[in-house]
Protein backbone atom coordinates (compact mmCIF):
# COMPACT_ATOMS: atom_id res chain seq x y z
CA UNK A 1 0.00 0.00 0.00
CA UNK A 2 1.16 3.54 -0.69
CA UNK A 3 3.10 5.54 1.84
CA UNK A 4 2.41 9.27 2.05
CA UNK A 5 4.57 11.68 4.03
CA UNK A 6 3.60 15.07 5.37
CA UNK A 7 3.21 17.74 2.69
CA UNK A 8 5.79 20.50 2.88
CA UNK A 9 6.26 23.83 1.09
CA UNK A 10 8.46 22.30 -1.59
CA UNK A 11 5.63 20.00 -2.70
CA UNK A 12 3.57 22.82 -4.12
CA UNK A 13 3.95 26.34 -5.43
CA UNK A 14 3.55 29.72 -3.77
CA UNK A 15 0.31 31.50 -4.63
CA UNK A 16 0.87 35.21 -4.16
CA UNK A 17 -2.82 36.11 -4.14
CA UNK A 18 -3.57 33.64 -1.34
CA UNK A 19 -0.20 34.13 0.37
CA UNK A 20 0.19 30.39 0.82
CA UNK A 21 1.78 27.33 -0.76
CA UNK A 22 -0.75 25.31 -2.78
CA UNK A 23 -0.34 21.54 -3.03
CA UNK A 24 -2.43 19.78 -5.68
CA UNK A 25 -4.35 16.69 -4.58
CA UNK A 26 -4.72 14.44 -7.60
CA UNK A 27 -7.09 11.50 -8.03
CA UNK A 28 -6.02 8.50 -5.97
CA UNK A 29 -3.91 10.59 -3.58
CA UNK A 30 -4.22 12.10 -0.11
CA UNK A 31 -2.14 14.77 1.63
CA UNK A 32 -1.85 15.95 5.23
CA UNK A 33 0.15 18.69 6.92
CA UNK A 34 0.82 20.55 10.14
CA UNK A 35 2.30 23.59 8.40
CA UNK A 36 0.18 26.72 8.63
CA UNK A 37 1.19 28.19 5.26
CA UNK A 38 0.07 25.21 3.14
CA UNK A 39 -3.30 24.75 1.46
CA UNK A 40 -4.57 21.86 -0.66
CA UNK A 41 -6.33 22.28 -4.00
CA UNK A 42 -8.16 19.92 -6.31
CA UNK A 43 -10.65 19.86 -9.19
CA UNK A 44 -13.62 17.52 -8.95
CA UNK A 45 -16.31 16.12 -11.20
CA UNK A 46 -17.88 12.85 -10.07
CA UNK A 47 -14.90 12.32 -7.75
CA UNK A 48 -15.19 13.17 -4.08
CA UNK A 49 -12.79 14.91 -1.72
CA UNK A 50 -12.90 14.64 2.05
CA UNK A 51 -11.34 17.53 3.99
CA UNK A 52 -10.59 16.68 7.62
CA UNK A 53 -8.95 18.86 10.26
CA UNK A 54 -8.43 19.27 13.99
CA UNK A 55 -8.09 22.93 15.01
CA UNK A 56 -6.67 22.03 18.41
CA UNK A 57 -4.08 19.53 17.19
CA UNK A 58 -3.27 21.86 14.26
CA UNK A 59 -3.37 19.16 11.61
CA UNK A 60 -5.48 18.51 8.53
CA UNK A 61 -5.63 16.61 5.29
CA UNK A 62 -7.48 16.09 2.04
CA UNK A 63 -8.07 13.14 -0.27
CA UNK A 64 -9.49 12.67 -3.77
CA UNK A 65 -11.12 9.38 -4.77
CA UNK A 66 -12.90 8.20 -7.89
CA UNK A 67 -15.05 5.27 -6.81
CA UNK A 68 -16.64 4.25 -3.50
CA UNK A 69 -15.34 0.68 -3.25
CA UNK A 70 -13.32 -1.83 -5.22
CA UNK A 71 -15.30 -4.55 -7.04
CA UNK A 72 -15.87 -7.71 -5.03
CA UNK A 73 -13.05 -10.22 -5.49
CA UNK A 74 -10.55 -7.63 -6.67
CA UNK A 75 -6.89 -8.16 -5.80
CA UNK A 76 -6.10 -6.74 -2.34
CA UNK A 77 -3.36 -4.52 -3.76
CA UNK A 78 -5.93 -2.69 -5.84
CA UNK A 79 -8.82 -2.67 -3.37
CA UNK A 80 -6.55 -0.80 -0.96
CA UNK A 81 -5.80 1.88 -3.52
CA UNK A 82 -6.57 5.45 -2.50
CA UNK A 83 -8.59 5.69 -5.70
CA UNK A 84 -11.39 4.03 -3.72
CA UNK A 85 -13.27 5.80 -0.95
CA UNK A 86 -13.12 2.74 1.29
CA UNK A 87 -9.33 3.08 1.56
CA UNK A 88 -8.98 6.82 0.90
CA UNK A 89 -11.16 7.99 3.80
CA UNK A 90 -10.02 5.45 6.37
CA UNK A 91 -6.34 6.00 5.60
CA UNK A 92 -6.64 9.78 5.73
CA UNK A 93 -8.38 9.70 9.12
CA UNK A 94 -5.97 7.14 10.57
CA UNK A 95 -3.02 9.25 9.43
CA UNK A 96 -4.43 12.27 11.24
CA UNK A 97 -5.18 10.25 14.38
CA UNK A 98 -1.66 8.83 14.37
CA UNK A 99 -0.24 12.35 14.24
CA UNK A 100 -2.24 13.71 17.15
CA UNK A 101 -5.76 14.47 15.90
CA UNK A 102 -8.60 13.39 18.18
CA UNK A 103 -11.81 11.82 16.94
CA UNK A 104 -13.93 14.16 19.06
CA UNK A 105 -12.05 17.17 17.70
CA UNK A 106 -12.10 16.21 14.02
CA UNK A 107 -14.15 18.32 11.62
CA UNK A 108 -15.24 16.91 8.25
CA UNK A 109 -16.18 18.63 4.99
CA UNK A 110 -16.94 16.86 1.70
CA UNK A 111 -17.07 18.12 -1.88
CA UNK A 112 -17.74 16.76 -5.36
CA UNK A 113 -19.90 13.90 -6.53
CA UNK A 114 -21.42 15.70 -9.52
CA UNK A 115 -23.08 13.89 -12.38
CA UNK A 116 -20.62 14.60 -15.16
CA UNK A 117 -20.05 11.09 -16.60
CA UNK A 118 -23.16 11.01 -18.76
CA UNK A 119 -21.98 8.02 -20.78
CA UNK A 120 -22.11 5.67 -17.80
CA UNK A 121 -25.22 3.78 -16.76
CA UNK A 122 -24.64 4.51 -13.07
CA UNK A 123 -24.36 7.84 -11.31
CA UNK A 124 -20.82 7.46 -9.95
CA UNK A 125 -20.94 10.83 -8.23
CA UNK A 126 -24.10 9.94 -6.30
CA UNK A 127 -22.56 6.62 -5.22
CA UNK A 128 -19.46 8.42 -3.94
CA UNK A 129 -21.58 10.82 -1.89
CA UNK A 130 -23.76 8.04 -0.49
CA UNK A 131 -20.69 6.04 0.49
CA UNK A 132 -19.13 8.99 2.32
CA UNK A 133 -22.35 9.71 4.22
CA UNK A 134 -22.66 6.07 5.31
CA UNK A 135 -18.99 5.93 6.29
CA UNK A 136 -19.15 8.95 8.55
CA UNK A 137 -22.45 7.87 10.08
CA UNK A 138 -20.93 4.50 10.92
CA UNK A 139 -17.86 6.18 12.43
CA UNK A 140 -20.05 8.60 14.38
CA UNK A 141 -18.37 11.60 12.75
CA UNK A 142 -20.47 14.60 11.81
CA UNK A 143 -20.04 16.21 8.40
CA UNK A 144 -19.77 19.90 9.28
CA UNK A 145 -20.47 21.10 5.74
CA UNK A 146 -20.67 19.82 2.20
CA UNK A 147 -21.19 20.89 -1.38
CA UNK A 148 -22.03 17.77 -3.38
CA UNK A 149 -24.05 16.50 -6.33
CA UNK A 150 -25.44 18.62 -9.13
CA UNK A 151 -24.18 18.82 -12.69
CA UNK A 152 -21.20 21.16 -12.30
CA UNK A 153 -17.58 20.48 -11.48
CA UNK A 154 -15.82 22.14 -8.56
CA UNK A 155 -12.47 23.71 -7.78
CA UNK A 156 -11.72 23.39 -4.08
CA UNK A 157 -8.97 25.02 -2.02
CA UNK A 158 -8.75 23.79 1.57
CA UNK A 159 -6.78 25.43 4.38
CA UNK A 160 -6.13 22.54 6.79
CA UNK A 161 -5.13 24.62 9.82
CA UNK A 162 -8.41 26.55 9.96
CA UNK A 163 -10.85 24.49 7.92
CA UNK A 164 -11.51 27.39 5.57
CA UNK A 165 -12.55 26.40 2.06
CA UNK A 166 -12.60 28.40 -1.16
CA UNK A 167 -15.06 26.86 -3.62
CA UNK A 168 -15.66 27.66 -7.27
CA UNK A 169 -18.34 26.02 -9.40
CA UNK A 170 -17.25 24.90 -12.87
CA UNK A 171 -20.21 25.12 -15.22
CA UNK A 172 -18.77 25.74 -18.67
CA UNK A 173 -19.51 22.73 -20.89
CA UNK A 174 -15.97 22.51 -22.24
CA UNK A 175 -14.51 22.57 -18.73
CA UNK A 176 -16.92 19.90 -17.48
CA UNK A 177 -16.13 17.73 -20.50
CA UNK A 178 -12.41 18.06 -19.76
CA UNK A 179 -12.93 17.00 -16.14
CA UNK A 180 -15.05 14.03 -17.24
CA UNK A 181 -12.46 13.02 -19.83
CA UNK A 182 -9.70 13.02 -17.22
CA UNK A 183 -11.79 10.95 -14.81
CA UNK A 184 -12.61 8.39 -17.49
CA UNK A 185 -8.92 8.05 -18.34
CA UNK A 186 -8.04 7.29 -14.73
CA UNK A 187 -10.93 4.81 -14.43
CA UNK A 188 -9.75 3.08 -17.60
CA UNK A 189 -6.28 2.92 -16.11
CA UNK A 190 -7.69 1.23 -13.01
CA UNK A 191 -9.37 -1.38 -15.21
CA UNK A 192 -6.16 -1.95 -17.16
CA UNK A 193 -4.07 -2.31 -14.02
CA UNK A 194 -6.55 -4.67 -12.40
CA UNK A 195 -6.30 -6.96 -15.42
CA UNK A 196 -2.49 -7.02 -15.38
CA UNK A 197 -1.08 -8.91 -12.42
CA UNK A 198 2.47 -7.76 -13.24
CA UNK A 199 1.66 -4.09 -12.66
CA UNK A 200 1.45 -2.50 -9.23
CA UNK A 201 -0.20 0.75 -8.28
CA UNK A 202 2.07 3.58 -7.23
Amino acid sequence: MQTVRESIRGDGYYDQALDTHLVSVMAGVYHWTRQKDIAFSTTLGSCLSVCAFDRYAKIGGMNHFLLPQAPEGEDTRYSESFRYGSAAIETLLNSLYNKGAAKNGLMIKIFGGAKVLNGLSQDVGRKNVDFAHKFFKRENLRVESEDVGGLNGRRVIFFPMTGKVLLRSIGERKDIDRIAENEIKVMEKITQVNNDSDVELF
